[in-house]
């Protein structure tokens, strides 16, 4: 999965800045990268929901949970 993926990157880098290997920069672009897909998802969530709810009301019962 992609947000597990962006968050180990994130974790990675903040390990290596808290040992001196990385600098700040580095880990305010893995969080911002790490953030941009979550948020993604979180969209992505929305608009399925609101399909579903719109289908539902289509056909005036519950078809998708």
């Amino acid at each position: 999965m992609r947000a597990q993926g962006a968050r180990r990157i994130r974790d990675e880098t903040l390990r290596r800045y808290n040992e001196g290997e990385a600098a700040l920069v580095d880990f305010a672009v893995a969080q911002r990268e790490y953030n941009e897909i979550v948020r993604q998802y979180h969209d992505t969530q929305v608009r399925h929901r609101r399909s579903m709810m719109g289908l539902n009301t289509a056909v005036g019962r519950r078809v998708l949970p």
